[in-house]
């Protein structure tokens, strides 16, 4: 007898278990996803500020010694 079959006649679903025995590792994997990607964004961010930042003082050095000359 196949479990749809089963299920059907006891009242016992292997899928119902599985989705609920599964559903607290999920919440407790949030915060941890949540963690790394707030980390990652926070590097990237900081990369992206600091290329920046370096091409801007680039910019106005190249300007003031084009002036001088």
């Amino acid at each position: 007898m196949c479990a749809w079959a089963y299920g059907t006649i006891y009242s016992w679903r292997p899928e119902t278990d599985l989705y609920q025995s599964s559903v607290p590792a999920v919440f407790a994997a949030i915060p941890v996803l949540c963690t790394i990607a707030e980390s990652t964004l926070q590097i990237l961010l900081e990369s992206l500020l600091a290329n920046l930042l370096e091409s801007l003082l680039e910019s106005l050095l190249g300007r003031a010694s084009h002036r001088k000359e």
